[in-house]
């Protein structure tokens, strides 16, 4: 794990056999992260029919040179993703030192 449980501030109350147990927390902790940034990529966002366009069109050289961020609400969306995604990592992994 990334710091020890008594220098934790946010995952206190999980016991310390299981804290430092691989099977026990980071396992599901990496399965919760990734549901979580799929979810809200995917679904709440609603990008799977671009991405699924952007992925049929690969090999077009026609549509490759047309993707891309174009406007504010394409870069808002990625930043919004991004830094979401990042940050629900971030959170979500024990290790926030005090």
């Amino acid at each position: 794990m990334a710091a020890h449980r008594a220098l934790s501030i946010f995952w206190t109350f999980i016991p310390e056999d299981c804290y430092f147990h691989w099977p026990c927390l980071a396992l599901p902790l990496k399965i919760a992260m990734l549901a979580l940034n799929i979810y809200h990529f995917f679904v709440r966002k609603w990008c799977l029919p671009r991405c699924l366009t952007n992925l049929a069109q690969t090999f077009d050289e026609k549509a490759v040179a047309q993707l891309g961020i174009r406007n504010q609400e394409q870069i808002r969306l990625t930043l919004e993703v991004l830094l979401l995604g990042y940050m629900g990592g971030v959170v979500t992994m024990p290790g926030a030192n005090q």
